[in-house]
């Protein structure tokens, strides 16, 4: 899903800062057999753009991990992933590393290269990248695989590391006659930390009309997401916000998209980010016909109801306004 942009209250600022640098983390996720549990160990270290570190983990089918990654140093099961990673640039909400890794067996006086390669990638806030997975050949060992990820973030400026950021949201759905209903959230988050929010769903009739979102609303719209702030050394403040729209039809689950969309604004500046209506559509089974109220996009299939969303919702409009303040 795309979000388009408007600001709505005075001029936004576009102009960007380079940041100087950024947190790689190197990742070994275990993944048990027993009830499919998962434990994790990581690594990193804080690189300046242009600068090249070297980060490692190690682990085996027993249960043994940990970082440094060379040499080894455990059993026969044992493997040992090096990362060298370059740090290219960092944007805001993207930084981008040039990796080159290597996964290692251990052999009498010394290690033998198994896989590896050389990428270069981008990674926003939150995001993880797969480097490698190796799985279990043997049935009675407790770990079913062991799976590599990297990670990357901006570093923060020491001077904002106990800022708060309040945010005011605000959901506005409006249909074709213009009438409003609203969703109000106002989530904390600190500088760079990505902060979740959930407004409580809209329900509506086959007609349109607006009913309680209950588990009896024949279509149920839901948003929610994150926000990250940074404020900046000029008192801007960087946004990056994830937006999700799920559509639901009778007692079945939301399915719907997603998206993100970075800007600058000023403190206490609203911007409002338009949700376009998901393709696709939603039905449940029943034996009901439908109504003849019911709006476009309602049809009967030979199962049940299905609710095609751009044609429902047509002439319709569903925006997120979002002000975001330093809070202390």
């Amino acid at each position: 899903m795309a979000f388009a942009l408007v600001c709505i209250s005075g001029a936004p600022v576009f102009a960007q800062q380079t940041a100087a640098k950024a947190h790689i983390r190197v990742s070994l996720l275990t993944t048990y057999r027993a009830e499919a549990t998962r434990s994790m160990s990581s690594t990193g270290s804080d690189l300046a753009v242009g600068q090249s570190g070297t980060i490692g983990v190690y682990g085996d089918f027993s249960g043994s991990r940990g970082a440094g990654g060379w040499p080894i140093g455990v059993g026969d099961d044992g493997f040992a992933w090096r990362v060298e990673a370059r740090l290219v640039s960092v944007q805001f909400d993207n930084v981008e590393v040039a990796i080159s890794w290597g996964r290692y067996r251990p052999v009498t006086g010394r290690e033998a290269a198994e896989v590896g390669d050389t990428r270069v990638i981008n990674l926003k806030s939150n995001e993880r990248h797969v480097l490698d997975l190796v799985q279990s050949e043997k049935p009675e060992s407790p770990i079913f695989n062991l799976v590599v990820q990297v990670e990357a973030r901006q570093t923060e400026d020491p001077a904002f590391a106990n800022v708060s950021i309040g945010y005011d949201l605000w959901l506005v759905y409006e249909d074709s006659a213009g009438t409003r209903t609203t969703r109000r959230a106002q989530p904390v988050g600190g500088q760079g930390e990505m902060t979740q929010f959930a407004f409580r769903p809209f329900g509506f009739a086959l007609d349109g009309k607006a009913v309680p979102a209950d588990g009896n609303a024949p279509i149920t719209v839901a948003v929610d997401g994150a926000v990250l702030g940074r404020i900046r050394s000029d008192g801007a403040i960087e946004l990056a916000v994830d937006g999700r729209l799920g559509l639901g039809c009778g007692p079945g689950g939301l399915g719907g998209s997603g998206g993100r969309r970075t800007y600058v604004a000023h403190d206490g500046e609203t911007v409002s980010v338009e949700f376009p209506w998901a393709y696709g559509w939603c039905g449940w089974d029943t034996s009901a016909t439908v109504p003849a109220s019911a709006r476009p996009g309602v049809s009967r299939t030979k199962t049940g109801i299905r609710v095609t969303s751009r044609e429902f919702f047509k002439g319709d409009k569903l925006s997120l306004l979002v002000t975001a303040r330093r809070a202390k």
